[in-house]
């Protein structure tokens, strides 16, 4: 691949699932005509999983999904505009829009995306806005892009910290003051848990994590 394009960071469970992973993406992006890799690692620890992929990137750009990321084809060119147009920032990134089939997993959404539900975390699920600075707040690991200089230069992510590792990635450079850009057209669907049993599990996790780094 060529060294000016991006390359896409996956990390996902199950070494059996990363063709299903890698197809689904290169028929999504059938229709970018840039340069592009995809590094799907598997694993149980998805921070060091991601450090792991950078380390064999090539892409100056590093786009970062989750496995179960439903990538919008136009979220590509969106991220390289915003990028190409603000050479200053680190990086960039949108919602992570929930899905639901459910009853349950409808109730679930609607708190993701309303401020009653999720505060100013609400703009990690749903285009709210225009291109605009951002914090942890605004953004999500399952739908960000870091150029892959700033990304070295800075360490990488924390692998202490998993979930929410790119709360203390987002904090720490901005801390050094390098800035980050919600861009709401920039785009994936997301499913969300879909029993109160594993929603509980997350919010538990989250919530301690958030905890350990704030």
């Amino acid at each position: 691949m060529h060294d000016g394009g991006i390359s896409f960071v996956v990390p996902c469970r199950d070494k059996a699932s990363i063709e299903k992973i890698e197809a689904r993406l290169h028929k999504k992006l059938s229709a970018f005509r840039g340069h592009y890799e995809l590094l799907v690692v598997s694993g149980n620890q998805p921070s060091a999983q991601r450090n792991r992929a950078v380390s064999k990137a090539r892409g100056k750009y590093l786009y970062f999904l989750d496995d179960d990321s439903d990538l919008n084809p136009q979220s590509v060119p969106e991220a390289l505009r915003a990028l190409n147009s603000h050479p200053w920032v680190a990086g960039v990134g949108g919602p992570a829009i929930p899905e639901a089939r459910t009853d349950f997993e409808r109730a679930i959404a609607a708190a993701l995306v309303s401020f009653w539900g999720s505060g100013p975390c609400r703009f990690r699920y749903k285009p709210l806005g225009r291109t605009r600075p951002a914090s942890e707040t605004d953004l999500i690991l399952s739908n960000f892009v870091v150029r892959r200089d700033v990304w070295l230069a800075n360490g990488g992510l924390d692998e202490h910290f998993y979930p929410n590792e790119e709360n203390e990635f987002i904090n720490r450079l901005k801390g050094k003051g390098l800035v980050f850009l919600y861009e709401p057209k920039m785009q994936v669907r997301q499913p969300v848990r879909a029993t109160p049993k594993a929603l509980a599990r997350q919010m538990y996790r989250y919530g301690l994590s958030r905890a350990l780094h704030t």
